[in-house]
């Protein structure tokens, strides 16, 4: 078995199994910009 086969599933941008469809990664769900936005203090 290589590296790459061993470490499936533990790096930031390999893919989630997920019920509701594919093109999920660690990185997409920790990347909240698209649903929150932040006031800026002057």
């Amino acid at each position: 078995m290589s590296e790459s086969a061993e470490l499936l599933g533990h790096r930031i941008d390999d893919p989630l199994i997920s019920p509701l469809g594919e093109g999920a990664t660690p990185r997409k769900t920790l990347d909240n910009t698209s649903l929150f936005t932040y006031d800026v203090v002057p």
